[in-house]
């Protein structure tokens, strides 16, 4: 997910079995994910989504 914030889009994907990875920028938006049931087991990348790269291919990249 780009943008991934606190995970609001993508706790529930990832408790429904659903792996998710995420870029986000703000290190405290980060933060509060990681505070959330489920939330460090969500990888997440620092970085301006335009420059910051995630390792993997995925089958679908969004944007809420």
């Amino acid at each position: 997910e780009l943008a991934i914030g606190t995970g609001r889009v993508a706790l529930p994907l990832a408790s429904r079995g659903l792996s998710v990875h995420g870029i986000e920028a703000s290190e405290r938006m980060v933060a509060k994910l990681h505070e959330k049931p489920g939330g460090k087991d969500i990888p997440v990348v620092i970085g301006d989504m335009a420059e910051a790269r995630a390792e993997g291919t995925f089958d679908l990249i969004y944007l809420v």
